[in-house]
């Protein structure tokens, strides 16, 4: 298949993933520069964590499968602070030959929708600066500036942008974006 050729959402699958799906992840991840790059460790402990009541922080990581074949992923994490929920995208990328086909876009509403099921009113993102394809998948997802977090990323050093999404039922729901100079609008 060629990169951009657009799927259905019939054609794709997204499901919570298992210890069984690792290895794909870490193929779309390798071949993912833009991608956080994990260890297989950090894998294998969100799989293996139980359900801990004391912790605070519970990660789930969706997979985008069409015909059995792994052909995205995303990591979502659940803060649980005095009774509300918060949310964030840790980590999403979709395999190269699938890369504008709507996998990321489908991957991101599955991401809200399990946000939602948490009670959860925003998601927050971080995306590198100069990832335009990421910038443009969280605007169209009405996703707004935050901020910038200097040299946040390494290997090479990058700027963070920081965005958030807001439930339309969130009592701080953003209107416009908190910058001016907001690179999402680029």
């Amino acid at each position: 298949m060629q990169e951009g050729t657009p799927l259905s959402m019939s054609q794709v699958q997204i499901s919570t993933a298992a210890f069984a799906d690792i290895e794909d992840i870490l193929a779309i991840q390798r071949a993912s520069p833009q991608a956080a790059q994990w260890a297989r460790s950090i894998y294998m402990d969100i799989f293996s964590a139980s359900e801990d009541k004391g912790n605070p922080v519970r990660r789930t990581v969706l997979c985008a499968r069409q015909q059995q074949q792994t052909i995205g992923f995303a990591v979502i994490s659940f803060l649980n602070v005095g009774g509300s929920t918060e949310c964030e995208l840790e980590n999403l990328a979709v395999s190269a030959d699938q890369r504008r086909s709507g996998v990321g876009t489908m991957l991101l509403q599955a991401v809200i929708e399990h946000c939602l099921q948490s009670r959860a009113i925003s998601l927050n993102a971080e995306v590198r600066a100069s990832n335009t394809a990421a910038l443009r998948l969280y605007q169209k997802n009405k996703f707004v500036f935050l901020s910038t977090r200097k040299a946040y990323y390494k290997q090479p050093e990058e700027d963070a942008i920081v965005l958030q999404w807001t439930s339309d039922k969130s009592p701080h729901r953003f209107c416009t974006a908190l910058d001016p100079h907001d690179p999402i609008k680029k």
